[in-house]
């Protein structure tokens, strides 16, 4: 029976077949489709109403509803500084190096594509049920935290506005 990362601390494994997945974080821009190169490891998807209330004597409230706000979307992840080995043939994959991500924000963000959207989709992947957004990729943190020796680890995350659904839902 195969073992995912056996004896292998620090490596690696690309897999690209989607069918794989336990959860499918994918964003496609109308320009050129091209996907995250890195490990995400976390999404956090925020969403509210533009809301009023008036409070009036007797105790009565009214509750005013504007509609729905822009939301976000913030996908966190990793990637790796340096490579885990010397070998040009076992050097790390593209997809886990940490300025790719970089890379990615530089080429995709909402300064640079204008007024080209991207589509995110969030869920268990092919078949599964899945969240659909519209949105423009508007920030990007990156740290890497120096320890006792230097890390070979740095955090990301990418922060994209969402358009609410006209229908009414996101």
């Amino acid at each position: 029976m195969p073992t995912v990362f056996p004896n292998a601390f620090g490596t690696v494994l690309a897999n690209k077949d989607p069918a794989a997945a336990f959860f499918l974080i994918k964003t496609d821009f109308d320009t050129n489709n091209v996907p995250i190169k890195g490990i995400a490891t976390d999404v956090k998807l925020e969403l509210s109403g533009n809301y009023q209330f008036l409070h009036t004597v007797n105790n009565f409230v009214y509750f005013y509803a504007f509609g729905d706000r822009v939301g976000a979307v913030n996908i966190s992840g990793f990637g790796l500084i340096t490579d885990c080995t010397t070998s040009a043939a076992t050097a790390t994959p593209e997809a886990a190096k940490f300025m790719s991500v970089y890379d990615y924000y530089k080429q995709n963000r909402g300064a640079k594509s204008g007024n080209k959207a991207a589509k995110l989709t969030i869920g268990s992947g092919p078949g599964g049920s899945n969240i659909v957004l519209t949105g423009f990729l508007t920030g990007i943190n990156m740290q890497v935290s120096a320890g006792p020796s230097p890390s070979s680890l740095g955090f990301w995350t990418l922060r994209f506005e969402v358009i609410p659904d006209p229908a009414g839902t996101p």
